[in-house]
């Protein structure tokens, strides 16, 4: 890639990646838990979710070496204590979880629908420049973080998601692993088990171009 490419790729990576972040906190502060708000991390701003290691590094090594992004910011904090009195505290956790992913796939959506705008409406020659290269690297790292971070791994979210529909027993168990975050990401990294989002990426991706299509057929 090109210096362009690198630097709408990386900053996709950081942007979308500090609404994955900013969305968990979200939802922590509706089951009443204000613990991302005090710290100052509901919010758009990167410079508060970044982790130089994860967020920048790993990112541009992993994909100039094996053409996969792969990285983390710094998790939001919350505090299943402080949330509202008679609160399904397992339940919460799982919706928590899904609001990162959940607001990549609104990314991803928001993206593709402004980009195939802007070629509507516009000539050809926007998909050469940063914005337009821009929006295309959100579509596919949205649609990768999303579908990513729902595999019931730990510490990924999914696995948060899947311990909301276990007994409370194996749920707890669930949660413990994340100890051991580190040893699960070389797991993820060097396993390649991304390879197994690749079909469910496709097909998103392509049941968001159908619906974009006919908005911006609607629209033009």
């Amino acid at each position: 890639m090109d210096f362009v490419g690198i630097a709408a790729m990386l900053g996709a990576i950081i942007f979308s990646l500090g609404v994955h972040e900013a969305a968990h906190g979200w939802a922590a502060e509706r089951f009443g838990d204000p613990t991302a708000r005090e710290l100052g991390r509901i919010t758009l701003n990167p410079i508060k979710h970044i982790d130089p290691v994860f967020t920048i590094l790993v990112p541009i090594v992993l994909y100039m070496v094996v053409g996969f992004a792969f990285g983390g910011a710094k998790p939001v904090p919350f505090n299943p204590m402080r949330f509202r009195p008679g609160t399904n505290i397992k339940r919460a956790i799982m919706w928590i979880a899904a609001a990162g992913p959940i607001s990549n796939f609104i990314l991803a959506f928001v993206a593709m629908l402004i980009s195939q705008l802007a070629l509507a409406y516009t000539n050809p020659g926007v998909t050469g420049g940063f914005t337009f290269r821009f929006l295309s690297s959100m579509v596919t790292i949205n649609i990768l973080l999303g579908m990513f971070n729902l595999l019931p791994i730990p510490p990924l979210d999914g696995a948060k998601v899947l311990a909301g529909f276990l007994p409370n027993k194996m749920a707890n168990m669930m949660y413990r692993l994340e100890r051991y975050a580190i040893l699960f990401f070389f797991i993820i990294v060097y396993s390649n088990v991304g390879r197994y989002i690749m079909k469910p990426m496709d097909w998103m991706e392509t049941q968001y171009s159908i619906v974009v299509g006919a908005i911006v057929r609607l629209l033009t």
